[in-house]
């Protein structure tokens, strides 16, 4: 006889459950019953989810398969007021591509983001290839060398003048 589980966690299943196993059983569940594309899902959950914890936890699952859309998936997520103070390892994830086109959106996030969604966003910046759309480039350079201008002597300088000699030393 053969004993088909129940896939409806209890409330105490779930909670002796690790976040990630209770995302990879309702994953499970779902690839099993034939309604998802994988990826395309994760990329959705990803992208909509309000709990962090969760969004990580699928992150570091695409991060894993590395799918070509999962980079617009993290994009998003990144952009997603949902994820404020939460970016940082959504925006590690996206070191798995080349970032080139993205490059304004990552000195963006140098400029403002708290110190690890700072430093994640460098290492994305340092792995992109290019070659950068000229004008996106320059605009980049531009917003570097303005906020060392406007912010002397702050905490974060030390950090965007490293980052512009590398631009201008790598891609200049």
């Amino acid at each position: 006889m053969k004993v088909t589980p129940n896939p409806k966690l209890t409330r105490d299943e779930r909670l002796r459950m690790s976040i990630e196993e209770v995302a990879f059983h309702n994953l499970k569940t779902l690839v099993n019953k034939k309604k998802i594309s994988l990826v395309h899902e994760l990329n959705e959950i990803v992208e909509t989810t309000k709990n962090h914890e969760v969004r990580d936890s699928v992150a570091k699952i695409l991060y894993c398969i590395r799918h070509k859309t999962s980079l617009k998936a993290y994009i998003n997520a990144i952009k997603n007021p949902m994820s404020r103070n939460h970016r940082g390892y959504l925006v590690l994830c996206c070191a798995a591509y080349d970032c080139s086109p993205f490059l304004s959106f990552f000195i963006d996030l140098v400029l403002v983001e708290n110190y690890y969604t700072t430093s994640n966003a460098l290492l994305v910046i340092k792995e992109m290839n290019g070659p950068f759309n000229f004008s996106q480039y320059k605009n980049s350079i531009n917003k570097l060398s303005m906020y060392l201008q406007e912010n002397k002597h702050n905490e974060r300088s030390e950090i965007v003048a490293d980052l512009l000699n590398f631009m201008l030393q790598k891609h200049g």
